[in-house]
């Protein structure tokens, strides 16, 4: 009875693109397993962060605890740093970000947010900001918790982030 159905051309034609579905889903994930990756390091803190698709190393930008990443498609960035900072620090480094887009553009809108990554509660600053003349831009601050008053500040100026896939950008390894 198999060997019936396995002379059949339809059957056979079926099962070949079955096994190439299967190979090409291996393929797929073996590569996704090698994805590049961010690794920041200062005094006693190490985080690896997965960097998504899309995303190479830009060398010529980058310095030791200051990674950027390009989206040669989409021209976006990603850039993490590792920083020291407190609860006062904090609002300083809000007010800074704040500060910076109001002497560059007319018209900004702040969106603070938490979520929750990986058992980290992250704190979020969206910037959103329109040039004279262009489309409205938005600049997104992660600030990802680490031990002793560190933190890695993940910055992007990708308009496709936010409060529900924010996830999908900040993993570590």
């Amino acid at each position: 009875m198999l060997q019936n159905k396995l002379n059949n051309p339809k059957t056979l034609t079926f099962l070949i693109i079955i096994i190439f579905i299967i190979l090409g889903l291996i393929i797929f994930q073996t590569l996704d397993v090698k994805k590049e990756t961010a690794t920041l390091t200062y005094e006693n803190n190490k985080v690896t962060f997965i960097v998504p698709r899309g995303y190479h190393f830009n060398e010529t930008e980058s310095l030791d605890n200051l990674l950027r990443y390009k989206n040669k498609k989409t021209e976006d960035l990603i850039i993490y740093s590792i920083e020291q900072t407190d609860k006062e620090k904090f609002e300083q480094t809000k007010k800074q970000i704040e500060n910076e887009h109001k002497n560059l553009f007319n018209n900004i809108k702040l969106k603070e947010y938490k979520t929750t990554i990986e058992n980290q509660t992250i704190k979020v600053l969206e910037v959103k900001y329109t040039p004279s003349n262009k489309k409205e831009n938005k600049n997104t601050y992660i600030f990802y918790p680490l031990k002793n008053n560190y933190i890695a500040k993940i910055t992007t100026n990708s308009a496709n982030i936010n409060k529900s896939n924010i996830k999908n950008y900040i993993k570590t390894k």
